[in-house]
């Protein structure tokens, strides 16, 4: 969600996520989603968020400020990270790309 106002929120889960049984299935929930919050400004292509709250604090520090790049074509929102290290993947670099569609 973002608003006029300049706050983002954002929450992401994986898509084969179950009702958690067992503390280790509990964290695995933990370890599929990711979600965070903060005031965010738009500069040409590009989305910058400040976080001020996360549910992984990997976006602390040096990580608050996160970068998006963005494209809107109709109803549809693309992010994409610049190349970053992989969160999931030691040592590996990542990009991410994910696309929304408004609903109606």
């Amino acid at each position: 969600m973002l608003t006029a106002d300049g706050h983002w929120i954002i929450v992401l889960t994986g898509a084969d996520r179950r009702i958690a049984k067992t503390t280790d299935e509990k964290a695995a929930l933990l370890d599929s989603m990711l979600a965070y919050s903060g005031e965010y400004v738009v500069d040409g292509d590009r989305i910058v968020t400040h976080v001020e709250m996360s549910s992984n604090e990997i976006y602390t520090g040096p990580n608050q400020d996160q970068t998006r790049f963005f494209q809107i074509e109709g109803d549809r929102l693309t992010l994409r990270t610049p190349a970053i290290a992989s969160a999931v993947r030691p040592g590996q670099g990542a990009v991410g790309t994910i696309t929304f569609e408004r609903e109606r």
